[in-house]
C-alpha cells in the first residue's frame, strides 16, 4: 500500500470538496427548473389571453341624470313629431267647437260668373252675392242647408249701329234667390270637405232703357220685367275652420220671355254664427 504524503492529502482534499460542491450546485439547478415547470399552466393559450374587464354598470344617479340631459336637450329642441302630429289631429277633429252640429245658423258673399248669354245683359265686371243659410243634421254626414240670397250683376250695355239708325240698351239684372241645399260630409257634420246638390226658385228682374237715335231725333223708353224661374245646380265646401268655409257653385237656371238658359258660377265664402 503506497504512502501519500502531506500535500497530495491536501490535494486530494481540495477535489473531493469541490466535487461535493459541484453535485450540490447541479441538484439545486435541478430543483429549481422542476419547480418552474410545476408553476407553468397545462394550456398555453389560456395563459397569453389577457383578462377581460367588464365596465362596472351604471349607477343609479348616472342613469336618473342622463335621463335628465336627454329630456333637456329634447325640451330645448322643440315638441316631438309625434307630438306635433298630435295636436293636427285633434285640430282636425273637430271643426264644430262652440257649434250646435244639428242647427247653426251663418251668412255668405261672394262674385258671380254669368255664361253664356247672359253675358249680354250684364257687365263685364265680377257681380256680388249676399245671402244667409241655416243648417240641419239629418244624420251624420248628410245636412240640409236652406237659403236665401240676392244676386246683383253690373249694368251691361248692347249698341247696334244700321245705317243712320243707331240703337242702345241698358240694362241692370237682379235676382232673388230661395231655394236649399244637400251636402253629403263624409266622416262626420264636423269634417272640411262636402259635396252636394241645390234646387232653387230665381225671380229675374230687369231694369232696361232702350235708346234708339234717327237723323230725325231721339227715342227713348225704360221698362222693368221680371220672370220666375227654377234652379238646379251642384256645390261644393271646404271648412278652413270651424266657422269660415269655402265654397264654389254652378247654378243652372232659365231666363227672359223666350226662356233662354244660361249658367252662373259661384265663387264665395260662408261664416257661421
Amino acid at each position: 500500500m503506497l504512502a501519500l504524503s502531506s500535500p497530495e492529502l491536501q490535494r486530494c482534499a481540495h477535489k473531493r470538496s469541490l466535487g461535493h460542491l459541484a453535485s450540490s450546485l447541479l441538484l439545486v439547478a435541478l430543483l429549481g427548473a422542476g419547480r418552474l415547470l410545476a408553476a407553468q399552466p397545462l394550456d398555453p393559450a389560456s395563459s397569453t389571453a389577457a383578462p377581460q374587464q367588464t365596465d362596472p354598470a351604471p349607477s343609479a344617479d348616472t342613469s336618473s341624470s342622463a335621463t335628465a340631459a336627454s329630456s333637456s336637450d329634447s325640451q330645448s329642441a322643440g315638441p316631438s313629431y309625434a307630438e306635433v302630429a298630435s295636436k293636427r289631429m285633434r285640430r282636425r277633429a273637430d271643426f264644430g267647437e262652440g257649434i250646435d252640429p244639428r242647427h247653426s245658423y251663418g251668412i255668405r258673399a261672394g262674385i258671380l260668373l254669368p255664361q253664356n248669354d247672359l253675358k249680354l245683359t250684364t257687365g263685364t265686371l265680377p257681380q256680388i252675392t249676399l245671402g244667409a243659410h241655416t243648417e240641419y243634421l239629418l244624420h251624420g254626414i248628410h245636412q240640409v242647408r236652406p237659403a236665401a240670397e240676392w244676386w246683383y250683376f253690373r249694368p251691361g250695355h248692347q249698341t247696334s249701329i244700321v245705317g243712320s239708325r243707331s240703337q242702345q240698351i241698358d240694362t241692370t239684372l237682379r235676382g232673388i234667390v230661395l231655394g236649399g241645399e244637400y251636402l253629403y260630409r263624409p266622416g262626420g257634420p264636423d269634417k272640411r270637405f262636402s259635396a252636394g246638390i241645390g234646387l232653387c226658385l230665381i225671380r229675374w228682374s230687369v231694369d232696361s232703357t232702350n235708346t234708339i237715335t234717327l237723323p230725325s231725333g231721339t227715342a227713348r223708353s225704360t221698362g222693368t220685367s221680371s220672370w220666375i224661374r227654377l234652379g238646379d245646380g251642384l256645390s261644393a265646401t271646404y271648412r278652413l275652420s270651424h266657422r269660415l268655409e269655402l265654397e264654389g257653385r254652378w247654378v243652372h237656371s232659365h231666363y227672359g220671355f223666350e226662356n233662354i238658359p244660361v249658367n252662373v258660377a259661384i265663387l264665395g265664402a260662408g261664416w257661421r254664427l
